[in-house]
């Protein structure tokens, strides 16, 4: 029995490649009408006819790759995988990759998660090299407020937009939460539960220009509300330091409003035995997990996510079509979340 010629035989019998004799006896466009006739006549000579459902398994195989093989956009962060994977599943911290997912989707994009970080041995050099290979031409880029990171890409092609403005990154635009209006809601709700010495602790690791802007509000506050407030009434520096013990014994605070340094005033609580309940109440200006046990401003972050994404896909287009480019800031609130910690005064009721 004969055995039906190959496409290889094909193709040297009409001198071209295997590819341009499967391109043509298909009718791809991308093949001159030449060629074409060419293959056709070298084709019949030889007696080749095609297997039609060899042919129609193959095109349907095609049709998927071409459904499936979709734009992606890129998602950093800087934490251990595995951490990464737990934060997204217990609260609004990751809310910012859910968000961020969600709108890629809807504009028809993926969204390739980049975990750069010591655990995972992914630099952001070997980052960018994965990003323009698959090219991936902008992403998101979120990090924990006060983390110092730094993120050296050298393609200026690849665009970034930045969650809270903590990466050093190059000119980018940046979507923040609204920490001064978050101290300013927190403070109030304090002062309206009953509370009448109120003080707010920062971490040594909040620069000056973040600890004015968390400042200002909690001193405005009290003001509009004819409040007795003196500086002295916010710390700055190491929970777990003579200073702040000193200064807690002086201040004797009845609420501390605090950020990350909420789970250090916890453990300085219970080496006090002032714990299960706490005379003094604790709150979070700004709560990014929902199991912190803190009461606080919960910020909107899965609509930050989705705002990163839509800057994005803005800088993309104005970079292909070489329209000029100004980096924007966008500033998202948030809204008061109650677990809790911050309970009325006696004779207060919270309406």
């Amino acid at each position: 029995m004969d055995r039906r010629p190959s496409q290889k035989q094909i193709a040297e019998k009409a001198g071209v490649s295997t590819s341009t004799v499967s391109l043509a006896l298909r009718g791809d466009p991308r093949i001159s009408e030449e060629t074409k006739q060419k293959v056709a006549r070298a084709a019949e000579e030889l007696g080749y006819a095609a297997d039609t459902q060899f042919s129609h398994i193959m095109s349907i195989l095609r049709s998927r790759r071409r459904t499936e093989a979709i734009a992606s956009l890129a998602f950093i962060h800087f934490l251990d995988p595995k951490v990464f994977e737990s934060i997204i599943r217990s609260g609004p911290s990751q809310s910012v990759y859910l968000g961020a997912k969600e709108r890629a989707h809807q504009h028809g994009y993926a969204l390739d998660t980049f975990s750069i970080c010591k655990e995972s041995g992914l630099t952001a050099k070997r980052a960018e090299q994965i990003m323009k290979s698959r090219g991936i031409e902008g992403a998101v880029v979120a990090s924990h407020v006060g983390d110092d990171i730094s993120l050296d890409f050298s393609d200026p092609n690849i665009k970034l937009v930045v969650i809270n403005r903590d990466v050093k990154a190059p000119t980018c635009d940046c979507v923040e939460f609204d920490f001064y209006d978050a101290v300013r809601q927190t403070t109030k709700e304090c002062y309206h539960r009953g509370y009448e010495r109120p003080c707010l602790a920062l971490g040594p690791e909040e620069n000056a220009l973040r600890s004015e802007l968390l400042i200002a509000p909690f001193f405005d506050v009290a003001r509009q509300l004819g409040k007795k407030s003196k500086r002295d009434r916010v710390f700055e520096g190491e929970i777990d330091s003579p200073e702040f013990e000193s200064w807690f014994e002086r201040l004797s605070p009845d609420v501390i409003i605090a950020d990350k340094t909420a789970s250090d005033i916890g453990r300085f609580f219970k080496k006090r035995h002032m714990d299960n309940p706490s005379p003094v109440a604790l709150v979070r200006f700004a709560v990014w997990q929902f199991n912190s046990g803190h009461s606080g401003i919960r910020p909107y972050a899965r609509e930050m996510g989705r705002i990163a994404v839509d800057q994005l896909l803005s800088l993309i287009y104005r970079k292909n079509k070489n329209l000029s480019i100004t980096p924007i800031r966008t500033i998202v609130g948030g809204e008061w979340f109650d677990c809790g910690s911050l309970p009325n005064k006696v004779g207060q009721t919270n309406c």
